[in-house]
């Protein structure tokens, strides 16, 4: 089976595009985070693994129904969490996913959906798709 990678580019865009407009709105997570609510994408990741990954938010959704269940995103890209859920046909690279958990962990913390993107980014910034960091030059090398 080949595997569909993500990227961070894709995500990124993808999450702005369900920011946008919507920079304001705080996600009740009261009851926990779910991927979906009556049928619909509800927090902020589901609404991009909806968008980005049809399959994978199917298995998500099947997951928290059978499971009674909310879960981190770093389980979507674990097998020993979605195996009986999910073919694992798309996953996420390494930078995507942390731009995702980043972005939930501000979501459920009650920051708005603006915060939470901003700090995602800056999160994932200096990263490469494989999650290994960039090594940056500290300022005082450079003088």
């Amino acid at each position: 089976m080949t595997t569909t990678l993500i990227t961070y580019a894709e995500t990124v865009e993808a999450l702005g595009n369900v920011v946008k407009g919507k920079e304001k709105f705080i996600y009740d997570a009261t009851d926990g985070c779910v991927y979906s609510k009556k049928g619909a994408p509800s927090c902020g990741v589901g609404h991009v693994l909806a968008a980005l990954t049809p399959d994978l938010y199917a298995a998500a959704v099947t997951m928290e129904q059978a499971e009674g269940l909310s879960f981190p995103m770093s389980h979507l890209n674990d097998g020993k969490y979605m195996i009986d859920y999910w073919d694992k046909g798309t996953m996420f690279t390494s930078r995507a996913e942390n731009l995702l958990e980043s972005f939930q962990t501000g979501q459920d913390e009650g920051q708005t959906w603006g915060d939470s993107l901003v700090e995602a980014i800056n999160d994932s910034m200096y990263l490469y798709e494989d999650g290994t960091e960039i090594e940056v030059a500290d300022e005082g090398d450079l003088l």
